[in-house]
């Protein structure tokens, strides 16, 4: 334990500390005496405009407390020192500035720590511990740089005049500001004139209280609660990003943070350029990896800069230089197989983005046959082939695919839609009929699992079954239906399948009530065309009159007005109508996508 004399030299070698760190400053003068007898200061320290040191150019003076202590070694991240609360209570009312001095054990290095005791710090500060005889408060290393130091000290003389009328008074929140409808805020900064580079650079390697204007005539401004803030700027940019002409990408974004720009191209590349020297740029590169397609064009661009040195942004040409010698060919190698499998998933009618990450061993094996398959043209060297209809997995993406043995014993795979398989429909114990292909998607709802669906080829596949076929039109419509239900139970955020199934559904709906002549099944398409309708709006007033009207025929089927019932929300008639039904016929209603309108309130 330290005796009076040694803290007494301490304290005495703290105070010399501070004083010659500030003796050279032009615009601060110090008033500190080692013998000061005040209760909670040990003196003042005086600001200054100009380096004259006179009372014309004089800002005003700054509380400061000086106190030692002896350290076995410094301790700089997040050194705390013990401040009793009632000096705290007493610094409310006259902000003060606390300087540490850490001294180490048996040497004469010694380093300053400071803290800026601001009402709104000491209210967060003292919040549930007022109670105490003292608290650990967070003390910051003294900046190397005396004009920063000087810089500090204006900026904390202008927030103690901003914040001592409101230190015994409840602060205002963000919200409270943001719920009052205030919108003008400010902060201070050391000099008022500033390039805007200058000020963005300082708010951005600074903290700051903001203040409320409450009242713009009087110019009340209040100090937002829980401050000092960070500031960052951030811009997004709709500019061209290019190189040797060619453009990648047509926006990026602009951020300005801890005085350094930052700019980011598609959350892939990152540049970082500080704002004083745009020279020295330091590059980032992110491999999500997640994105079959962006991953694609992002290692482009990047192979793209490696081999041009360079890229343009906004017109502006950046000089860069990729440093992957050593991955760059694997690069090349890797986005040569991407490019190779994003062929074959696009011969494969796949539109959907295949997720890199999630790919198994086993499906990558798969993968390497699909490309030899398709691209190379090959046949599958895999012994024992029993010919089946398959659904593969690669990661997010699922395939209906065929396979099966040829004439010479050799392995095909083949792309399900291609026509090279015959698809058959049962329509009774005695009788099979030839089918689209799309109408095998009725099974195992693969309408919702399947992913190289070509939609755009499914009214083709019905006009290629020729005249001979009087269920082809029974058949589409039985694929129509399948399809609305498909599209009720895609979930709702996998937007790419459902607008798909969408265009899709519609496209086959015109085409029914166009080329269907049959009377019958008119009526049938047009309540298909309205439950369609219905799923994505509301219907016009000519739509619900043309509803209405098909309950003039008399012929129609209890079933059929059911339907119109639903179509109309009239769940007084569907509830009539329904109790009319035969049990097979609410069976089949049950099992038609219509009854969603219903809310299953009949089980």
């Amino acid at each position: 334990m330290s005796s009076c004399k040694d803290r007494k030299a301490i304290e005495e070698k703290a105070l010399l500390c501070f004083k010659e760190y500030i003796v050279d400053s032009e615009v601060i003068s110090q008033f500190i005496d080692e013998n000061d007898k005040e209760p909670c200061w040990d003196g003042h320290i005086y600001l200054y405009s100009k380096p004259q040191k006179d009372k014309k150019h004089l800002i005003g003076r700054i509380p400061v407390q000086i106190k030692g202590t002896e350290v076995k070694r410094f301790i700089s991240k997040k050194y705390h020192f013990k401040i009793e609360v009632d000096d705290l209570k007493a610094y409310l009312h006259e902000p003060t500035v606390y300087i540490v001095c850490q001294e180490k054990e048996n040497s004469k290095e010694r380093k300053l720590f400071y803290r800026k005791l601001l009402p709104e710090t000491i209210k967060n500060i003292l919040k549930g511990k007022e109670k105490q005889n003292s608290v650990s408060v967070l003390m910051h290393s003294v900046p190397e740089s005396l004009i920063e130091f000087e810089n500090l000290m204006k900026v904390f003389h202008g927030d103690s005049k901003k914040q001592l009328s409101f230190a015994d008074k409840k602060s205002l929140t963000m919200d409270d500001a943001r719920k009052r409808g205030i919108n003008e805020f400010s902060f201070l900064m050391p000099t008022k004139i500033m390039s805007p580079i200058e000020l963005m650079k300082y708010a951005t390697t600074h903290t700051s209280f903001i203040y409320a204007k409450i009242d713009k005539d009087l110019d009340i401004e209040v100090p937002i609660a829980d401050g000092p803030f960070s500031f960052k700027f951030r811009q997004d940019v709709k500019k061209e990003i290019a190189v040797n002409g060619k453009i990648f990408y047509d926006s990026y974004t602009n951020e300005i943070i801890d005085g350094k720009m930052i700019i980011s191209i598609n959350d892939f590349l990152i540049l970082t350029l500080p704002l004083e020297n745009k020279k020295e740029i330091k590059l980032e590169i992110k491999n999500h990896l997640n994105s079959l397609k962006s991953s694609i064009k992002e290692h482009d661009f990047l192979l793209a800069i490696h081999d041009a040195g360079e890229l343009t942004i906004n017109g502006f040409t950046i000089k860069l230089k990729i440093n992957e010698k050593n991955n760059i060919e694997q690069i090349r190698q890797k986005v040569f197989q991407w490019k190779r499998l994003q062929k074959v998933l696009e011969i494969l009618h796949v539109n959907k983005d295949l997720d890199l990450s999630c790919i198994t061993e086993e499906q990558g094996q798969f993968i390497d046959i699909l490309i030899d398959t398709f691209l190379n043209k090959n046949s599958i060297s895999i012994e024992k082939i029993e010919n089946t209809i398959l659904l593969q997995e690669i990661s997010n993406v699922k395939l209906l695919m065929y396979i099966y043995t040829d004439s010479e014993g050799k392995g095909v795979l083949g792309d399900f839609f291609d026509h090279r398989i015959d698809i058959r429909y049962q329509v009774n114990a005695s009788k099979t009929i030839k089918a689209s292909p799309f109408s095998y998607l009725q099974n195992e709802d693969l309408w919702v699992k399947c992913d190289n669906i070509p939609y755009e080829m499914q009214i083709s596949s019905y006009k290629n079954l020729g005249g001979d076929y009087e269920h082809i039109y029974e058949l589409a419509n039985l694929d129509l239906l399948s399809m609305i239900k498909a599209y009720d139970v895609v979930e709702k955020d996998d937007t790419h399948k459902r607008a798909q199934l969408l265009d899709a559904i519609n496209n086959l709906d015109n085409w029914l009530l166009l080329t269907d002549k049959s009377d019958e099944r008119h009526l049938i398409h047009t309540i298909n065309h309205y439950q369609i309708i219905k799923r994505h709006r509301c219907y016009t007033e000519d739509e619900i009159d043309s509803i209405k009207s098909l309950y003039t025929n008399d012929e129609i089927s209890m079933q059929i007005k059911v339907c119109l019932s639903l179509l109309l929300d009239d769940m007084q008639s569907f509830h009539t109508w329904y109790e009319n039904c035969t049990d097979s016929e609410k069976t089949q209603l049950k099992s038609w996508p219509i009854w969603r309108f219903s809310g299953a309130s009949i089980q």
